[in-house]
This record gives C-alpha cells, sequence and structure tokens, in this order.
C-alpha cells in the first residue's frame, strides 16, 4: 500500500478519481454516521467544489490510501497558522478495515503535521465511533473536551490532541 497526496497540481484525471473515491468511502453506511454531522450524504457537487477550488494556498490537504491501483482509504487534513493542524476526516473502505489502513493514514497525518512545524493535532470523533477513539488513544491522542448533541442524532462528540 502506498500513501499519495492531492493537490491543486494534480491532473483532472487525478481528481476526479480521488472525488469518486471519496463520495463511495464517506458515503458508505458504515462510514457516513462518523463524517457527517447532518446525516445527509456528501453530494459529488460538494466533493467537486472542494477539490477543483483547491490552490496553493489552500488549507486542505488530502491523502489517499492506494492498494492495486485504487483508493481504498481517505484523510483530510487541514493546518493554518492561527487554529493549528486538525484530522478533519478519515475513512476507509468497508472490506480494507483492520488491515492498518487507518494506522498509516494517522501516522501520515502526524508526519505532515512536524514537517510543517506544528506542535500538536486535533480531531473531532463521535463518542460511538469506538475503532477511530481507539486508534487516535493508540497514537497518544488525549481526550480535552467533548460537545454534547453535535450530531442529528444527538450524538456528543469529543475533541481529542496529541502534543509534539
Amino acid at each position: 500500500m502506498k500513501i499519495t497526496s492531492l493537490d491543486y497540481k494534480s491532473r483532472n484525471i487525478e481528481k476526479d478519481r480521488y472525488i469518486s473515491a471519496q463520495i463511495s468511502i464517506w458515503n458508505n453506511p458504515e462510514n457516513l454516521p462518523y463524517l457527517s454531522f447532518t446525516g445527509k450524504i456528501f453530494s459529488e457537487g460538494m466533493v467537486r467544489n472542494w477539490i477543483y477550488n483547491l490552490n496553493e494556498h489552500s488549507e486542505m490537504k488530502y491523502y489517499t490510501a492506494i492498494e492495486e491501483e485504487k483508493i481504498i482509504g481517505i484523510i483530510v487534513l487541514k493546518s493554518d497558522n492561527i487554529n493549528g493542524f486538525e484530522i478533519c476526516g478519515i475513512g476507509v473502505e468497508p472490506k480494507w478495515k483492520r488491515k492498518q489502513i487507518g494506522s498509516r493514514l494517522i501516522e501520515t497525518a502526524i508526519e505532515k503535521a512536524k514537517q510543517e512545524e506544528f506542535k500538536s493535532i486535533e480531531t473531532l470523533v463521535f463518542c460511538d465511533n469506538r475503532p477511530m477513539l481507539m486508534l487516535t488513544v493508540k497514537y497518544g491522542f488525549q481526550p480535552f473536551r467533548i460537545d454534547t448533541g453535535m450530531r442529528y442524532d444527538g450524538m456528543n462528540i469529543v475533541t481529542l490532541k496529541k502534543i509534539f
């Protein structure tokens, strides 16, 4: 498996491949409850807008896990000098779960945050997403805030931070 990045310099064919993969992964019934505050699916237009509006100053960064020429996992990162470095979303194709794909994507996020000289990294995780909570804790993230009723069904969300 290899990890690749997608940015404003990526060719349109790569962007379209990414868009298709993100829609498939994010909207999968096993993943959607943990990625959507509203429970609504991510439309192609929404994801296309995110990707085709990337530029050299974009705060968003996209990385993919690829196996056998197929995108099997995605992590979306955000970095800016005021708000810090954040994991905005991570998703893995269901048949590839529990095969260290999420671990590799988390490791990529930590590596990128350190390369950009951030002192910490944060992420939000719904409290019923036990696999992601366990994964982040495994990598040294610690909970520091819980916000109640953040998802459409009233589920709480925990903010976790890893300090380097």
